[in-house]
């Protein structure tokens, strides 16, 4: 997070939801 808005899968195939309001 803190990278601007993005969606990556994670490991456990997981949508993680990262905002840029949110810290890194």
């Amino acid at each position: 997070a803190g990278d601007g808005p993005i969606v990556r899968v994670v490991g456990w195939g997981i949508w993680d939801f990262e905002l840029i309001s949110e810290p890194s």
